[in-house]
């Protein structure tokens, strides 16, 4: 599932200790699916927002580890993700992340557990 994106934003990391980003109940809101035609494969995108005081977070981490690994855990599920480079000044109000599936139904699932997650 998704990343996405702190139970231990901790201050003694390692460099080989990636961090980890925590996305808890009320910490996104999940976007309606829509679909994407690349190279005659249709893929279906889950869009993701995150809330402002987890996009606080999330910019906050990223200006002190700019383009590092992090995990980021959605409830049980944990993925790696790269934090951005750098953050644009000034900020957009919504820091946007988005799961790409080439199948409906592995979509549909993932936008419900989301949308358990987001409640």
């Amino acid at each position: 599932m998704l990343v996405l994106f702190a139970i231990g934003c901790s201050k003694k990391e390692s460099a080989s200790e990636p961090s980890r980003f925590a996305i808890g109940h009320g910490d996104i809101t999940p976007q309606e699916i829509t679909t994407n035609i690349y190279n005659g494969t249709t893929f279906y995108i889950v869009g993701i927002k995150l809330s402002s005081a987890k996009e606080t977070e999330w910019r906050k981490l990223a200006h002190q580890y700019p383009n590092r690994e992090v995990e980021v855990a959605f409830g049980s599920k944990i993925e790696k993700m790269r934090l951005p480079t750098r953050i644009e000044k000034p900020p957009p109000q919504w820091v946007d992340w988005a799961k790409a599936f080439t199948n409906l139904d592995d979509a549909r699932a993932a936008e419900a557990d989301l949308k358990k997650l987001s409640q």
